[in-house]
């Protein structure tokens, strides 16, 4: 599997809620874990190091969040706290949507480079939104900012999907391999 079809897959499974009893079944650190799988076959140009930093942040939030009553009660918490959770999962897609943007554009694919660059507006939306939305006292604008998110990360993924067998999206020999044994 292409390493940005498992990144995908990965995010997919990070994206799903599906609770029983108070318990996401499809825990969001095992998306995270796949995720960081597929850092690890990236190539240089997409800057897997400071994606894998960013994917490890969002692992270690949702472990927290995901063990239940152990940390934190996310549905307890204000609007404000719980964003701020959020934002390791934004700060990845928007390393992310930047990455493809500039290894897209420096690969001369002017689609693909417009593409990633609207999943970072989305991106930047998400984060800055809330903030606005709080301080301004207009929660009903609130819902706009989740549909917006829940739109951007889909598109993150399909575009993903998309673009992972694109020449500039692809591994080198050399990468592929892996690091040299001594």
């Amino acid at each position: 599997m292409r390493p940005l079809s498992l990144l995908a897959v990965g995010l997919l499974i990070a994206l799903l809620d599906i609770s029983f009893e108070g318990v996401d079944v499809v825990a969001d650190w095992i998306g995270w874990l796949v995720v960081l799988l597929a850092c690890a076959g990236l190539p240089p140009q997409l800057a897997p190091a400071r994606l894998a930093v960013a994917g490890a942040a969002a692992l270690l939030v949702s472990v927290a969040i995901w063990i239940p009553g152990a940390l934190v009660d996310v549905e307890a918490l204000p609007l404000p706290l719980a964003w701020a959770i959020s934002l390791p999962e934004v700060g990845f897609g928007l390393l992310l949507a930047l990455s493809m943007a500039r290894a897209a554009g420096g690969a001369g694919d002017e689609s693909a480079r417009g593409w990633w660059r609207l999943v970072l507006a989305g991106n930047i939306v998400v984060l800055l939104l809330p903030p606005v939305v709080y301080g301004a006292g207009v929660v009903a604008v609130l819902l706009v900012g989740v549909l917006i998110g829940l739109v951007t990360a889909i598109t993150e993924i399909v575009l993903c999907f998309r673009h992972g067998d694109r020449p500039w999206a692809q591994p080198t020999p050399e990468h592929a391999a892996g690091p040299p044994l001594p």
